[in-house]
């Protein structure tokens, strides 16, 4: 209800600012989705976080590892396909821990 309530008064973002919010969410998706199960320890953080920034991007699509799920959402979001770019997100997330955390 409260989401509903934000988009009546304050609008809805554009398909521009939603591909730059999604620009600024793959290197945390990235990060974390290295961070083991149990949530690591500062060494974990440390090297997922270097680990994330050297990540070379993937072009095949067909995989279900983080690189392949950001492709297929950004080719849904570029075709303008909002519902099937969530969806995506939502499922190449789940059980990693990733939807627990504040992205």
């Amino acid at each position: 209800m409260r989401e509903s309530k934000a988009c009546t008064t304050n609008g809805t973002d554009t398909l521009l600012q939603l591909n730059h919010k999604f620009d600024a969410l793959k290197g945390t998706l990235r990060h974390f989705s290295l961070i083991p199960p149990g949530g690591g320890g500062i060494l974990a953080h440390s090297l997922a976080h270097i680990a994330s920034w050297l990540k070379v991007k993937e072009v095949d699509q067909s995989g279900d590892g983080i690189e392949s799920v950001i492709n297929r959402v950004e080719g849904y979001l570029a075709e303008g396909k909002l519902a099937e770019a969530a969806a995506v997100l939502e499922e190449g997330v789940r059980g990693t821990g990733l939807l627990r955390s504040k992205l």
